[in-house]
C-alpha cells in the first residue's frame, strides 16, 4: 500500500510503502507496477507459485520422490546415477512436469508407506511401467545384482549342475538342480507364474539358441571348479 510519494536526489520519484504482509515499511520506484508487497514478501510469494500447488522437499514426501527419481536419472552427480541414467533409464516426457506426477500417483494408490517401482526393472519410469508397492514386492522385482554372474536372476553353477531359487517376502523355495542353464532358468520363470508372484522373469526368451550356448560356455568358464561354486539368489 502506497503511504506517500518523494523524489529522492537522484531526481528518481519513489513511493513510500506498507508491505500488506509483513506491514513493514519500505521504498519503491514510482514506475513499478506491484506496491502491496516488500522485497522479502514478495520473493516468499514467488517461490510458492513456482513450486505446483505450494509443494516441495521439505513440506511433501511425493514431491521427494519425484525429485529423487528426477536425480537418479538425469544428474551425474548423484550416486545413484550409475543403476539409472548411466544405464539408460529415463523419465517419459509428461512426468518432468511434477503436477503431471502428482495426478498419476493419487489416482494409481499413492501413499507414503509405498515406493514408486519399474515393473519391468529394464524400462523408464512412465505410467504403463510404474506402480506402487512394498518394499518386498521392489525387493522381489529388482535387477540383477552384481555378484550374479550367471546372467540370470536366481540361477547359479555349484557340484556340477544348474541350480534355481525363488523368493519372496522370506519365502525361500529352491526348484531344484538342471544339467543346463536354460532348464534352471525356465523352471523359475514356471514357479514364478505358478505361485503369482511378483519376482521380474529372465526375458531368456528374447536370447536365440546360440546366444545361450555362448553366455552358457562364458558363465563355466568363469566357474573353473564345482568348489567355486558361484552362488546368487539375486
Amino acid at each position: 500500500m502506497i503511504l506517500d510519494k518523494f523524489v529522492k536526489h537522484n531526481g528518481r520519484s519513489y513511493n513510500v510503502c506498507s508491505c500488506d504482509n509483513c506491514e513493514s515499511f519500505f521504498n519503491r520506484r514510482s514506475d513499478y507496477r506491484s506496491f502491496s508487497l516488500c522485497i522479502k514478501c514478495s520473493n516468499l510469494s514467488g517461490g510458492k507459485k513456482r513450486s505446483t500447488h505450494g509443494e516441495n522437499n521439505k513440506n511433501s514426501k511425493l514431491h521427494a520422490v519425484w525429485n529423487n527419481m528426477l536425480n537418479r536419472c538425469r544428474n551425474p552427480n548423484n550416486k545413484r546415477y550409475k543403476h539409472y541414467g548411466a544405464r539408460g533409464i529415463s523419465i517419459c516426457s509428461e512426468w518432468l512436469d511434477y503436477q503431471c506426477f502428482r495426478d498419476w500417483c493419487l489416482l494409481n494408490g499413492w501413499n507414503e508407506n509405498l515406493t514408486i517401482d519399474r515393473i519391468d526393472c529394464s524400462k523408464n519410469y512412465s505410467p504403463n511401467n510404474c506402480r506402487f508397492t512394498d518394499k518386498s514386492v521392489q525387493n522381489a522385482n529388482r535387477g540383477i545384482l552384481r555378484t550374479n554372474s550367471s546372467g540370470f536372476t536366481g540361477v547359479w553353477f555349484a557340484a556340477g549342475a544348474y541350480n534355481a531359487r525363488l523368493q519372496f517376502r522370506g519365502d525361500i523355495r529352491n526348484i531344484g538342480r538342471f544339467k543346463t542353464m536354460k532348464d534352471a532358468v525356465y523352471a523359475r520363470d514356471r514357479l514364478i507364474d505358478d505361485l503369482g508372484w511378483p519376482n521380474q522373469k529372465s526375458g531368456i526368451e528374447k536370447y536365440t539358441i546360440d546366444e545361450l550356448k555362448a553366455i552358457d560356455k562364458k558363465y563355466r568358464e568363469l566357474v573353473k571348479t564345482p568348489a567355486s561354486g558361484q552362488h546368487s539368489n539375486q
